[in-house]
């Protein structure tokens, strides 16, 4: 498995250029503090998102407030990935125009997980969002092989 992230972080770092200058911003939220990632590091973590989303296949019957976005982000963890212009992304084979990706990492939402912002909106909608099949080991993983240490 670290092979695996050494060699997508190469894959990552040399896409980096490309990646970085688009304007996209990777946003790590914890215990109400937010850090925005950078170089390598944001491209691995925005990559590892996509992922995600491209691998959901069900669709959630939850309700997701904007509250509990926010306490997600206030009193556990989540990663958000923010498009200046729409990206076309994959989610359940058809193409999708999204502004913006969250994945908590604790708290009172599931891990597995992702919220989507389409093109239009102007907040998470209550209900957009996936289950990600893969789960989101890998994204802590990512985060983790970039010395981001959850706590």
């Amino acid at each position: 498995m670290n092979w695996f992230l050494l060699l997508l972080g190469c894959v990552w770092l040399t896409a980096g250029a490309a990646r970085a200058a688009d304007g996209v911003r990777v946003l790590v939220h914890e215990k109400g503090q937010t850090r925005t990632l950078t170089g390598a590091a944001a491209d691995a973590v925005q990559h590892e998102c996509e992922r995600l989303l491209a691998g959901a296949k069900n669709r959630m019957l939850l309700l997701v407030t904007p509250d509990r976005i926010q306490a997600v982000e206030r009193k556990a963890a989540a990663v958000e990935v923010i498009y200046p212009e729409p990206a076309l992304l994959e989610l359940e084979g058809r193409q999708v125009r999204v502004m913006a990706l969250l994945v908590p990492l604790g708290g009172s939402l599931p891990e597995n997980l992702m919220v989507y912002r389409l093109e239009g909106g102007r907040a998470y909608s209550a209900t957009d969002h996936v289950l990600c099949e893969h789960g989101t080991e890998a994204l802590k993983q990512v985060l983790k092989a970039n010395n981001f240490k959850l706590k």
